[in-house]
């Protein structure tokens, strides 16, 4: 690869030391290495190698490189090479760098008494030599290149020498011929030697698939392998970019180069990080579903083809956002139950439509809203933008954790790893919380003879209705329900059921009890038993009560105390209950929270109803 000189440092994106990920600039990697200058460029012999896990970091030549915790795929670069094989039996300490090698324990006795090479076996096509290299250059050499070239490789010994690496000493067998022409480029490099993949000491045999040596069981017994990816990272991201002429296809090739950058490091897997990505302009375009791809180089890869649609000379944000939350979250579309959902803004310049209102819309959908603003407007500007708070009103939470400032498109790479953390902060995501995840609801159901079956049975598809609108699950919504007489029964409560499917049907399938009714009584039980074994939930908690008469106890005193606990109560009365005991159990304001029908049939239109006032309630608690 010929390699251009004058390029900047900032537009190049490297990912490793040594051996770098291959979705990293070629030349970039050249330079990071120091087989080229930035300036003068230059010619660069570049190898392809297998890919590998936990790709370092280190600031060289100017360029700080990136770590990745995985790739499919990895190169090396090089100019000119230096062979670091000596004959059998002597043994040389190569370099590494500036720094010698130089504190290598010598061959042990046991090889000292090995029998020599015999005059027969050096005239024939087998030889052998010992070397002194990385690990991870003789496991490369083993995996990559076929049988006929070594016979027997067998290590001697192994050191790590700190910031080097584990250097191994190593006996092998070689066949006359193709060894010198195929192998000696791939031993080491003009400066250091080349780092491929570790490996623990071992011996091994050509020919045969490598096996990983039994690790010997010590006191890390509970010790994890290295995460495949940021598992821990879980998070449905739509990516909202800037397709419009404001920012112009130069700025806009950045920016889905910065996109790429924190797509990379976020670790997209199976288990972590699911992402999207939409375009904003004058007709917002989903390109891509959460659902599309589920790993980072098919994303990378998704990210590049997107084209620049161009359109109004400001960008419209606002009606991209609006489009993402009600269009981009769904089942069909990949988002998953009880994970964030997150829509990072992009915005280069100011919005020139109401991007507030699209910041509501968000969060009733229960999407955080995060604002990465490029370039904010000079002094001069500020008459042309239409609301200079935008950011702090279209965010989740204006307390700072939502937005994000970069001066310029240029040198962006500085800000993917603050960024990437923010994205994983799933305890940060309050706006994850819903009035349709994070309630407690319990009904508690009039059961008294002048309700009557059929009656009973409206009043069940009433609970049935309510309940379905909310996202059940064991960490989402929960229902409970109790019925009651002068008697009270559970029919379910809180924790025994947690998905939407097992609570309507046993919902319908609750018995109707008949007798008298005993209203306050049935309060101070629900509160008790269904809401106190879940005190300690960060849900909040809903009190549904429905009934058709008039109780024969105090319904003040125990509505009361349930509001005291923390529980909202609306009261929801049939027939002839009074309308002074719906307000003295309802909460305040009484009128949206007390409700009364004629007949029971007039019972479906007040779904709706409590829908929103446990929403609007709920909304509310969180400001």
């Amino acid at each position: 690869v010929l390699c251009p000189g004058g390029c900047s440092l900032e537009e190049f994106s490297v990912f490793g030391n040594i051996v770098y990920a291959s979705v990293s600039s070629i030349c970039g990697a050249a330079v990071h290495r120091g087989v080229i200058s930035s300036n003068s460029g230059g010619p660069v012999r570049v190898y392809s190698l297998p890919g590998r896990e936990n790709y370092s970091s280190v600031d060289a030549n100017g360029i700080r490189s990136q770590t990745l915790s995985r790739w499919s795929a990895s190169f090396t670069v090089t100019s000119r090479y230096k062979i670091n094989i000596v004959p059998y039996p002597s043994i040389r300490i190569t370099g590494h760098g500036s720094a010698p090698i130089a504190q290598l324990a010598k061959v042990p006795a046991t090889y000292t008494k090995k029998k020599k090479v015999d005059i027969k076996e050096k005239q024939s096509t087998c030889f052998k030599f010992t070397a002194v290299l990385h690990m991870e250059t003789l496991t490369f050499i083993l995996q990559t290149y076929p049988s006929n070239i070594f016979r027997t490789v067998t290590i001697l010994k192994s050191k790590k020498l700190g910031t080097y690496g584990t250097v191994v000493m190593a006996l092998a067998t070689y066949t006359k011929g193709s060894f010198y022409h195929k192998l000696f480029p791939l031993w080491a490099s003009s400066y250091e030697t080349v780092s491929i993949l570790l490996m623990p000491s071992a011996s091994f045999m050509l020919g045969k698939r490598l096996k990983k040596t039994p690790e010997k069981k010590t006191g890390n017994k509970g010790k994890k392998p290295a995460s495949l990816g940021r598992s821990h990272c879980k998070a449905d991201i739509a990516f909202l970019i800037d397709g419009s002429f404001n920012i112009g296809q130069r700025r806009f090739n950045l920016q889905k180069n910065f996109v790429g950058k924190v797509a990379l490091m976020l670790g997209i897997g199976t288990e972590g990080p699911h992402v999207g990505l939409v375009q904003a302009s004058e007709h917002p375009k989903i390109e891509f579903y959460l659902k599309n791809f589920t790993s980072a180089k098919d994303v990378l890869f998704a990210i590049k083809e997107v084209g620049f649609r161009g359109g109004n000379s400001n960008t419209d944000p606002g009606k991209a956002l609006k489009h993402t939350a009600q269009k981009f979250f769904t089942s069909d579309a990949g988002v998953r139950k009880g994970i964030p959902k997150v829509v990072v803004v992009f915005i280069d310049g100011w919005p020139s439509d109401d991007i507030e209102e699209a910041g509501i819309v968000a969060r009733e959908f229960g999407v955080n809203v995060f604002i990465v603003s490029v370039a904010k407007p000079i002094p001069e500007e500020l008459g042309m933008v239409q609301d200079v708070a935008f950011v702090d009103k279209a965010v989740c939470r204006n307390n700072g954790f939502f937005s994000y400032h970069m001066p310029n498109w240029f040198g962006t790479t500085k800000y993917v790893k603050p960024l990437v953390q923010k994205l994983c902060s799933h305890e940060q995501m309050m706006c994850s919380k819903t009035c349709y995840n994070s309630v407690n609801i319990a009904f508690l159901i009039d059961g008294s003879s002048s309700v009557g079956d059929s009656n009973f049975r409206l009043m069940l598809e009433f609970v049935s209705n309510i309940a379905k609108t909310f996202e059940i699950s064991d960490i989402g919504a929960k229902i409970a329900a109790v019925q009651f007489t002068y008697d009270q029964r559970t029919e379910f409560s809180f924790t025994d059921y947690s998905t939407k499917e097992n609570v309507l049907a046993v919902i319908r399938s609750i018995r109707y009890m008949s007798g008298g009714t005993a209203t306050g009584e049935a309060i101070s039980f629900t509160v008790r038993n269904v809401f106190g074994p879940v005190r300690e939930s960060p849900n909040k908690n809903f009190l549904v009560i429905v009934t058709d008469g008039q109780s024969y106890d105090d319904v003040r005193g125990p509505a009361a105390a349930a509001q005291d606990a923390g529980i909202t109560i609306f009261s929801v009365g049939v027939a002839w209950a009074p309308l002074d005991d719906l307000k003295d159990m309802a909460s305040k304001p009484k009128e949206s929270h007390a409700f009364f029908t004629r007949e029971f049939t007039g019972l479906e239109p007040i779904v709706s109803d409590v829908i929103r006032g446990i929403c609007r309630d709920f909304l509310e608690s969180q400001q």
